[in-house]
C-alpha cells in the first residue's frame, strides 16, 4: 500500500526567537508561529488525512491542533520528539558554545562524533525514526498521514530517506517553522517528494 507522510515542523516558538535550545523542554508558540500554522491549515484544508500523529511536546501538539482543529482522534508518539539535549536544554546557542565548545563543534560539524552526557546522539534519533517508519510501513493500510514534529527529527527522516551517512546529517537545509516535507512509502521504497516547503507562508494572511 502507498503511504504519503506529510511531515511538518512545529511553528516558531519564543525560544526559537531567543536562539535557545529546547530539546525535550518546551516554550510557547509566538504570534508568528500561530499564524503560520493557520496558513498551513488553510493550505491543507482540502487534503484528507487518514491519521494525524504529533510529537507529545506542547509546541508540536499545539501546532497540530491549529492545522487540524476538528481532528478528534489525534495521536502522539514519543519517537517523534526532538533530540534530547541533556544539559544544553534551556541554554542559548552562545551559552552552549562557550560552556561546551568541543561538543558544540561536533554537533554542527562532526555529527558522527557528537556526544552529550545525559542526552541523545544523532544515531539515537535516527534509530527511533527508523523504527517509526518501519511500523508505519508494516501496520498502516495506505493513504495520507499528517505528522507534526521537530527540526532534528525531520533531519533524521531526510537522512534515512536520502541514505546519507551520519557525517552528512546536516547536508539538507534546516526546516523552517511549519515547513512541509512529503515522503512517499511505496512497496518498500521511500521517496522524497517535497522537502521543507514553505509555500503556504506566501499566502496572504487574514489573521
Amino acid at each position: 500500500m502507498m503511504i504519503d507522510l506529510y511531515i511538518v515542523r512545529h511553528g516558531q516558538t519564543t525560544w526559537n526567537v531567543q536562539k535557545r535550545m529546547q530539546g525535550r523542554l518546551d516554550s510557547a508558540l509566538t504570534k508568528k508561529g500561530v499564524e503560520d500554522a493557520k496558513r498551513l491549515r488553510d493550505y491543507l484544508a482540502t487534503t484528507p488525512f487518514d491519521e494525524v500523529i504529533s510529537s507529545p511536546s506542547g509546541r508540536a501538539y499545539t501546532t497540530a491542533k491549529l492545522i487540524r482543529p476538528n481532528e478528534t482522534n489525534m495521536k502522539t508518539d514519543p519517537r517523534l520528539m526532538e533530540i534530547h539535549l541533556g544539559k544544553w536544554q534551556g541554554k542559548t546557542d552562545d551559552e552552549i558554545y562557550h560552556e561546551f565548545p568541543s561538543e558544540y563543534d561536533h554537533y554542527w560539524n562532526a555529527p558522527e562524533r557528537y556526544y552529550n552526557d545525559g542526552g541523545e546522539t544523532f544515531t539515537d534519533v535516527m534509530t527511533r525514526v527508523e523504527d517509526f517508519l518501519q511500523e508505519i510501513e508494516r501496520m498502516h493500510g495506505g493513504g495520507r498521514v499528517l505528522m507534526v514534529t521537530h527540526g532534528v527529527t525531520i533531519m533524521a527522516f531526510l537522512s534515512i530517506v536520502k541514505k546519507h551517512s551520519l557525517n552528512n546529517f546536516w547536508s539538507a537545509p534546516i526546516s523552517e517553522g511549519t515547513s512541509l516535507t512529503l515522503i512517499r512509502l511505496d512497496k518498500g521504497e521511500r521517496k522524497l517528494l517535497v522537502e521543507a516547503s514553505v509555500e503556504h507562508l506566501s499566502l496572504v494572511s487574514v489573521y
